[in-house]
């Protein structure tokens, strides 16, 4: 057993040291932007019956990046996390009326890679302009201010496709658009309020978001 943890520690070792060719070690990006979409629909109220489409408001996004540099080329290990600062409106399908649940803040903790294409066209190690794609999961934490309200946490998946572009060897200007999906099973209750009444999703689905952010990025 004791040689098993050996190895699996001198393989991730190998993965997470940057390759020699490249003089970053890691990279950190302070990022804001916008976030669009966010809609639940057909969403019961236990406690009467009634069947409301829940949504997220439109929101600023502000988040940080770290980036492991690894020994596979052009490959990246990223942690990243972001909060948007949205509200809560719940939409009664029988009436047509719309009523607000509060604000509530939407942190995502993220893992995933970063793979950077600036060698499909261009064979300089350094390259200033790096489009990338990357993919990461995680969880969100939905935490109404309304103390009234429960704080969720659910399953996610992220999707990106951005561009760095290297002002120097260690400041780049990194934009990027994601895609952000959120799992909603259809067994568990979401929102309780102090008096034991929740939305309870009458079957499983997915709260799809996108957003366009840019930070800049120290590299070291």
């Amino acid at each position: 057993m004791r040689r098993v943890c050996h190895i699996i520690m001198l393989l991730a070792a190998v993965v997470v040291l940057p390759r020699a060719a490249d003089a970053r070690k890691f990279e950190l990006t302070p990022y804001g932007g916008y976030r669009w979409g966010g809609d639940l629909r057909d969403t019961n109220r236990s406690a009467d019956g009634a069947l409301f489409d829940l949504g997220f408001e439109n929101g600023a996004v502000l988040g940080v990046a770290f980036d492991l540099v690894t020994t596979v080329p052009y490959l990246l290990f990223e942690i990243f996390w972001d909060r948007q600062f949205t509200e809560l409106s719940a939409k009664d399908n029988l009436t047509g009326e719309s009523s607000s649940l509060g604000t509530v803040d939407i942190d995502n903790v993220h893992i995933g890679i970063v793979y950077e294409l600036s060698h499909v066209y261009n064979y300089s190690d350094s390259p200033p302009v790096r489009p990338f794609l990357g993919f990461s999961f995680g969880g969100a934490r939905f935490a109404p201010r309304n103390d009234a309200l429960d704080k969720e946490w659910r399953l996610t998946i992220g999707f990106t496709l951005g561009i760095k572009y290297f002002f120097s060897e260690r400041i780049a200007l990194r934009t990027q658009t994601r895609i952000m999906t959120t799992y909603f099973d259809s067994s568990s209750k979401t929102f309780c309020d102090e008096a034991g009444r929740c939305f309870v999703l009458a079957d499983a689905a997915f709260m799809n978001q996108v957003d366009l952010t840019a930070g800049l990025t120290f590299a070291f």
